[in-house]
């Protein structure tokens, strides 16, 4: 197992998901949980949980009929998410976050990880409770899909939530928002999500939400009917760029963010 390391916002306990007290063996194939019970007693006063071999190691991309599809529970995505997130390292991080034009610690809050089985990188979704829903795979040439036996969710940076946050498209426009210094939920799509929103809203208290939309047909329309989903005031801003992404990358900060949102009303 090698040296235990303990977790972090970014890298939270597998099974608790919680960012302190727990441990974490460093080649990712046990985890020290302060809080959940197993059969094994830890000297520290924890309880030993095996995260074991990846539980869907083969790449599979086609999904078959939605009735045929065998559904992991949070337990099992949580363990596989925790085996590849601890053996990824920072210099894989930074150099990600280098070709996508976002902070290396923008990656670490939503969960980035190597996932060497399909030679892709991960990232966590959860549903409106933040318990694990499915993980969203990308390769370095953006191809993008999911891991099979998950559900579609959100992204959620391991961060303090604040009374009014952003809603994005997608992890990667969620870290250039973590770049930025926002607070911001990711959609899995264009339509996606609404539900999970709302409810991670309510559980933490968010008062109002800014919903950025993709410059393009569908992410205008899916943004307009989000502004109507999630039960709380609302504004839509269509972004000056393809995405929020994007609009980092040639230069956008949080002021001129901050300043094209000032002009849009909200739907109180």
């Amino acid at each position: 197992m090698g040296e235990w390391v303990r977790v972090t916002r970014g890298a939270p306990c597998p099974i608790c998901r919680k960012p302190d007290w727990c441990t974490v063996a460093g080649d990712g194939t046990a985890a020290c949980c302060m809080r959940t019970e197993s059969d094994r007693r830890m000297g520290n006063g924890g309880w030993l949980h095996r995260l074991g071999r990846d539980l869907l190691g083969a790449p599979a991309r086609a999904a078959g009929p939605p009735m045929a599809r065998r559904y992991l529970s949070a337990e099992a995505l949580g363990k596989t998410w925790a085996r590849w997130a601890y053996s990824t390292t920072d210099a894989q991080v930074d150099g990600l976050a280098g070709r996508l034009g976002v902070s290396a610690e923008a990656l670490r809050v939503l969960g980035l990880c190597w996932a060497w089985p399909h030679e892709a990188w991960g990232f966590p979704m959860f549903d409106g409770d933040e318990e694990f829903a499915g993980i969203r795979l990308r390769s370095d040439d953006g191809d993008k899909w999911a891991l099979r036996g998950g559900r579609q969710g959100i992204f959620i940076p391991q961060v303090e939530p604040q009374g009014e946050t952003l809603i994005v498209e997608g992890p990667t426009d969620a870290a250039a928002a973590a770049t930025l210094g926002f607070h911001a939920l990711g959609r899995p799509s264009c339509n996606g999500g609404a539900r999970e929103i709302a409810a991670y809203c309510r559980r933490h208290g968010i008062k109002r939400v800014s919903v950025l939309a993709d410059n393009d047909s569908p992410g205008i329309k899916g943004a307009r009917a989000l502004c109507g989903q999630v039960g709380l005031p609302a504004r839509l801003m269509v972004l000056p760029a393809k995405d929020l992404r994007e609009w980092v990358r040639n230069g956008g900060t949080r002021q001129a963010v901050e300043a094209c949102l000032a002009v849009h009303r909200w739907n109180v």
